[in-house]
């Protein structure tokens, strides 16, 4: 094996600690934190740099602490269980900052804030889950393969009851199940291979949506096709196959700071870019703007339509935003933008530039990806001039954060 003694300067984006070996190559190494020496095996070894596996912590950091799941390091869903959570914010924090003034060329410290998670457990609205043998599970870190899990400590409630409601036949050709914890009900929303619908049995009010490889449209073999959710007082409707945040509460957080940052009022027009269910526009509505909504998942424009009905001076365009946009005769004062992953395409934020919307709010879960994008708008007449980071998902690598900008034209 190619051991090396290792020591870890610190965290990175995608959690994992980096250290170098002796010969200067960066080393990526997960479950470990900053300050500890390790003897690290290279699994994988590139010309820039190397990806390792912990054998022995020589020298454990003072901030180490003994995770709470039994399945952590093998189930792929957690990565920071061996932290305390404050430890957690801070290097999240650190991540942020480094993304920004590495990829956008941008010192962020005087305008970061960060609002922590009211529970570091127990806190989220859903789970993705495999199904192999008929049993649910987590793929493993770094893998495809599958953990099959008797605890989860980030859901609602006990795990047990989820495994034990989720029995499949094993001839079922059901391979994941998406569980969300609406107001007062649950949803399982299934997929697989299977010809026909599969056969279900529940003994408790649960709604069931059967995909069947179609994301868009789902067949509902108990319940209801949609549950209701509620941020800040107010019950949203999101179908099984809509889209909606990890967590309720830290959707309510995200809203605030929105409305705290962009003062929306009966003068302003909204662009709300990628809305899904609404969640923005709903609460920017019932402040007197005008809202135009722009989304490519039909279930979502459905739930949008529902979700505002009540307000007047509403549109909403299904479609991919970079094909939409460029067709609409519109004059915004505000712009949000809440893109998948990926970030937002070229044309799209060279279209955000043309009209040069006054305010723009930037929602993302990956800070290099929102770099990338900010460092495009701060070249065309953009300043930065705040950025939150909502810890949304604790215990987790990942990092939801908002940027707000203003048109310096």
């Amino acid at each position: 094996m190619d051991r090396h003694i290792v020591n870890i300067e610190k965290l990175v984006y995608g959690g994992d600690g980096m250290g170098r070996l002796a010969d200067g190559k960066a080393v990526f190494v997960p479950f470990v934190l900053p300050g500890e020496t390790v003897e690290v095996k290279v699994t994988d070894s590139r010309q820039r740099f190397a990806r390792g596996a912990v054998i022995t912590i020589l020298d454990a950091s003072p901030d180490r602490v003994s995770p709470r799941c039994k399945h952590f390091e093998q189930c792929g869903g957690c990565h920071y269980q061996m932290m305390p959570y404050p430890a957690q914010v801070a290097a999240k924090e650190s991540i942020v900052k480094d993304q920004f003034a590495r990829i956008a060329g941008l010192e962020i410290d005087d305008i970061l804030s960060v609002i922590s998670a009211e529970s570091p457990w127990q806190y989220r609205q859903t789970l993705e889950l495999h199904i192999e043998g008929g049993k649910p599970g987590f793929l493993a870190a770094n893998s495809h393969a599958m953990v099959a899990v008797e605890e989860c400590h980030l859901c609602p409630g006990t795990f047990d009851d989820i495994r034990n409601m989720l029995d499949f036949d094993e001839e079922s050709g059901i391979h994941t199940a998406r569980v969300r914890w609406g107001d007062v009900d649950l949803m399982v929303v299934i997929d697989g291979d299977a010809e026909m619908m599969p056969e279900i049995e529940v003994d408790f009010p649960v709604s069931i949506v059967f995909t069947g490889g179609d994301e868009e449209s789902g067949i509902v073999l108990a319940g209801d096709d949609y549950q209701t959710i509620t941020v800040l007082d107010t019950p949203l409707v999101v179908s099984g196959t809509s889209f909606f945040q990890a967590s309720a509460a830290m959707a309510g957080e995200m809203v605030t700071s929105l409305l705290d940052h962009l003062h929306p009022g009966s003068g302003d027009v909204l662009l709300d870019l990628y809305c899904g269910i609404g969640l923005f526009s709903r609460f920017f509505g019932e402040r007197g703007a005008v809202c135009i909504g722009v989304e490519a998942s039909s279930s979502a424009v459905s739930n949008f339509a529902a979700n505002l009905d009540h307000l007047d001076d509403v549109s909403i365009y299904e479609g991919l935003v970079e094909d939409v946009l460029p067709g609409l005769d519109i004059h915004p004062t505000i712009c949000i933008i809440d893109p998948p992953r990926a970030g937002v395409k070229p044309s799209v934020l060279d279209q955000i530039i043309r009209l040069r919307v006054p305010r723009l709010a930037y929602v993302a879960c990956d800070p290099a990806t929102q770099a990338r994008d900010v460092k495009r708008l701060v070249s065309n007449g953009y300043r930065l001039e705040k950025v939150i980071l909502l810890d949304q998902f604790p215990q987790t690598y990942h990092i939801e954060t908002i940027c707000f900008l203003h048109s310096v034209d």
